[in-house]
């Protein structure tokens, strides 16, 4: 399997589990090999200035991971598998806007890929997970979430009762996500959970952009009040 297959799967992977499975990510674990304390930027070999930010990624060294990823893209502008570590950098990072244009980027390159007959297996199921992403990094953008309270929970779960019942005597409008039903929400809430860096479990709340993890009432108030003006 290539590089360029590969590094589908493994983005894919992350955005709709969280996790990054050991086996597909192999190739990013280079940096013993290539020595990225000693690297120097090679113009004839995007690859292999690539699998040099592939091993900072690894390392979580995303800063300078993002700096050689967007140095690739100047010299490559098609440079499909550059684009994807890009966005799943500043994803890391929590920048999910540029996250979310490095994606498309990315898709729009791919795109171009087939049209200059790329092949890869499932080549159109590959576009369509990618473009589903997308959606889901929208979703979750800070623009998209600023005027929104969304509670991620289940109904097994008392805690996520609890804050249901906070929002619903104070007279909130919320939106009630079970990520136990809705597969879609389940996505995002992996997504939120791995940018937070933080341990899975319900409930997740997202108050006007704030995202808190559990049931704390005075966070809650506090992030209400940053745009309601005070609401008691």
């Amino acid at each position: 399997m290539n590089n360029f297959v590969i590094s589908i799967i493994a983005t894919l992977a992350i955005i709709f589990t969280g996790i990054i499975p050991k086996d597909v990510f192999s190739f990013f674990s280079v940096a013993g090999a290539l020595g990225t304390e000693a690297f120097q930027w090679n113009p004839n070999d995007m690859d292999a200035n690539f699998n040099v930010g592939a091993s900072l990624f690894n390392q979580k060294r995303y800063d300078e991971a993002i700096t050689i990823f967007k140095k690739i893209l100047i010299v490559k502008p098609d440079h499909v598998d550059a684009y994807r570590a890009l966005g799943l950098s500043l994803a890391n990072k929590g920048n999910i806007e540029d996250s979310l244009t490095a994606f498309q980027d990315s898709l729009a390159a791919l795109k171009k890929y087939q049209t200059l007959g790329g092949k890869a297996p499932d080549h159109a199921n590959f576009i369509a997970l990618v473009e589903s992403a997308i959606k889901d990094f929208k979703a979750i953008s800070p623009s998209a979430q600023a005027d929104k309270v969304e509670l991620y929970g289940n109904r097994r779960c008392p805690v996520c009762q609890e804050a249901r019942n906070f929002f619903m005597k104070k007279g909130i409008n919320f939106v009630d996500y079970d990520i136990d039903k809705d597969e879609n929400a389940r996505r995002r809430f992996r997504m939120m959970i791995k940018m937070m860096n933080v341990r899975s479990g319900v409930p997740l709340v997202v108050i006007y952009g704030q995202r808190l993890k559990g049931f704390n009432q005075e966070k809650y108030q506090t992030a209400l009040n940053s745009k309601r003006g005070g609401l008691k």
